[in-house]
Parts: C-alpha cells; structure tokens; sequence
C-alpha cells in the first residue's frame, strides 16, 4: 500500500501535470488551432421531423407517441 507521503506525491504529480497541459480557449487564446479542429455542419439528407409532426412509418400518431420514443 502506498503511504500518506507516497499518496500526496503522486497527486501533486498528476495536479502539476494537468496545470502545465491545460489549455482553456477563449479570446486571449494564444496559440494556432489547425483545420482539424474545425467541426463541419451535420447536413441532413431529409428535413428534420419535429416531435409534433406525423410519424415517418405512416401510423398516423404524431412522432413523439411513435416511433420518436
């Protein structure tokens, strides 16, 4: 089992660790993010159904009391 002193090492370690490694973007961000950061938009091949609108199968409920569950 580790000691005390060995336990409080070890978590300073990991708390210096993610101290020099964490990054928070904001506006003062001061370093490059690449083109693979960039998230593309979702693109729908068929409008999005609303919970309200009739179901896609045909039932005739609303989509939400179908096949929304």
């Amino acid at each position: 089992m580790n000691s005390k002193k060995e336990t409080a090492i070890e978590s300073q370690e990991i708390i210096e660790e993610v101290e020099t490694h964490e990054h928070v973007h904001g506006p003062n961000c001061n370093h490059h993010h690449h083109h693979h950061d960039v998230l593309k938009p979702i693109v729908r091949d068929n409008p999005k159904v609303g919970r309200n609108d009739p179901c896609i199968c045909g039932s005739g409920k609303k989509y939400k009391k179908c096949c929304g569950k």
